[in-house]
């Protein structure tokens, strides 16, 4: 998953519920920080390098 991806299912998630909450532009990259490295697995540019796939 990229971080773009993440954001988008957030605010899908918000809006279904009703909830008025805007997520900022960098929620996504402290949303991954938080997660354990096994966690993601993204396949990007330098992905396989990071052991993400």
């Amino acid at each position: 998953m990229t971080a773009d991806m993440i954001h988008d299912y957030a605010t899908s998630i918000l809006s279904r519920h009703k909830i008025e909450w805007k997520l900022g532009y960098n929620w996504a990259y402290r949303f991954i920080k938080r997660l354990p490295d096994n966690c993601l697995y993204t396949k990007g540019p330098g992905a396989k390098a990071k052991g993400r796939i």
